[in-house]
This record gives structure tokens, sequence and C-alpha cells, in this order.
């Protein structure tokens, strides 16, 4: 198994309200890990309209 790094980003408030929220592209992500038989390890996010950028381990964020 292959390990990989899944981050995701919004600009705006309005993209952040939508399926282009941060928690719909790590589905999103996390689908693609599964077909292609990768293990995500670390998530970063970042909301730019909040200017807020966070790692989230499988601990919790960090």
């Amino acid at each position: 198994m292959k390990y990989a790094v899944s981050y995701a980003r919004v600009s705006t408030a309005d993209q952040a309200a939508t399926d282009l929220s941060v928690p719909a592209q790590f589905r999103r992500i996390d689908e693609y890990a599964k077909k292609n038989n990768l293990s995500i390890k670390t998530r970063m996010k970042a909301s730019q309209h909040l200017r807020i950028m966070r790692i989230v381990t499988p601990s919790g964020d960090v």
C-alpha cells in the first residue's frame, strides 16, 4: 500500500456552504484513495476566507 497526504481548501464562504466544502472534498479524496489502494496518513485543510490552515491527523487537529 502507498501512503498519501490529502489537502482540501476553500476560498470563499460560498464554496464552504456547497458541495465544494472541505468535508465534501475529503469524501472525494477518500473515495479516490480507496479505489487506488492509497492510505491517507495526514489531512490538511485551509479556509482562505477565514485565513486558517489546519493539519488533521488520525488523532485529531494539530
